[in-house]
């Protein structure tokens, strides 16, 4: 469908998807060949250096170690180029493993545990589990969580739902900053994002306020001064912990569910992962997966890859009456962008 629409960027994140997802399954060659459509079709940096890492991890499985080391190190150049330091250093994470560089990792798994970035951490452990034993790691859990993969909350000895609006964007700032590499972000960043239309004096007291009333409403320092602005305490997040972990579960609803999107490189990572996952569970779990794909439909309504992905889980649970319904309200919906969608589910699914 994405082809019949000529939709370069549909098509290139699509092939990703799908290649990672053979790549699991332990089919190379055919994520070799999706790799290649996502690099032809790619729109966006970002959907250029997917296509380059699922094709270094196909190019590895099928044993073309050399080969495969060369685009690995594309991919860290492109992320270098880019600028997107977390996955600079999860790709030089796969440099270091076929380098043996324990050294190397010791270093990128500090920078991501300085940032809370727990997904690569676990990452370097498990290629190198001498690491697990590296002094300072915060190996106790945390005693707060800021749970963002539905209305954001904070989840301490208790669940709380925090109040006010300005607060919980300056929280989920704080942690998109911290999931980008970045650790922390400028008063200026900040002023700009929560009080464009304030001027500066106005501006500057309102974050005050809004970081005083946060810090006392909580009862425990979530924000910290910087030399170069604010940052995130020691906290962990359901975000990072769901890229550490591909816990669906951890899924309440869409991402920052009534907040504005800041950040759409997070948001996008997230989606992409959780649908990856979706995919993978389908058959195991096809409850699990039409959850979690009406979020996904729910935060990309127009998304014809999640429409897919929640029929097939629908008719794997045989809920057919909930299917049919479902599907004529999409065909409902995608009229008002002037989709036109075959008559059936069953000719939909042949064709996606």
């Amino acid at each position: 469908l994405a082809k019949s629409r000529n939709d370069m960027s549909r098509i290139a994140m699509a092939s990703c998807s799908l290649a990672t997802a053979m790549v699991l399954a332990a089919n190379p060659t055919g994520a070799l060949e999706l790799a290649a459509q996502a690099t032809e079709f790619a729109q966006m940096p970002g959907q250029t250096l997917n296509a380059c890492t699922n094709k270094a991890a196909a190019t590895e499985a099928l044993g073309r170690r050399d080969e495969a080391f060369e685009l690995w190190s594309k991919a860290k150049n492109l992320a270098e180029e880019i600028g997107q330091p977390y996955n600079l250093h999860i790709v030089g994470l796969e440099l270091d493993r076929l380098n043996n560089d324990i050294e190397n990792a010791r270093v990128r798994m500090q920078w991501f545990e300085e940032r809370g970035l727990m997904n690569g951490v676990n990452i370097a452990k498990r290629y190198f589990p001498d690491l697990a034993e590296q002094e300072g790691l915060h190996a106790q859990k945390l005693a707060v969580r800021l749970e963002v993969l539905g209305s954001l909350q904070i989840t301490g000895s208790e669940t709380k739902t925090l109040r006010g609006r300005k607060r919980q964007e300056l929280l989920a700032l704080l942690l998109e900053a911290r999931m980008s590499g970045r650790k922390d972000l400028s008063k200026l960043s900040l002023l700009d994002q929560l009080y464009p239309d304030e001027d500066e004096l106005k501006a500057n007291s309102s974050l005050k306020t809004t970081i005083h009333h946060l810090r006392e409403s909580l009862g425990q320092p979530l924000i910290e001064t910087t030399s170069g602005g604010y940052a995130l305490a020691n906290c962990e997040s359901d975000a990072e912990l769901f890229l550490a972990t591909r816990d669906t579960r951890l899924w309440r609803g869409v991402y920052l569910e009534g907040l504005e999107r800041f950040d759409s490189n997070v948001q996008e990572a997230l989606y992409l992962a959780l649908f990856q996952k979706a995919e993978a569970l389908l058959s195991e779990d096809p409850d699990e997966v039409a959850r979690v794909a009406k979020i996904l439909i729910e935060a990309e309504p127009y998304e014809l890859g999640y429409l897919a992905l929640y029929l097939r889980a629908l008719r794997l649970c045989k809920n057919h009456n909930r299917l049919a319904r479902h599907y004529q309200e999409a065909r409902t919906r995608m009229l008002e962008v002037g989709e036109s969608l075959p008559e059936t589910w069953q000719a939909f699914l042949s064709q996606s």
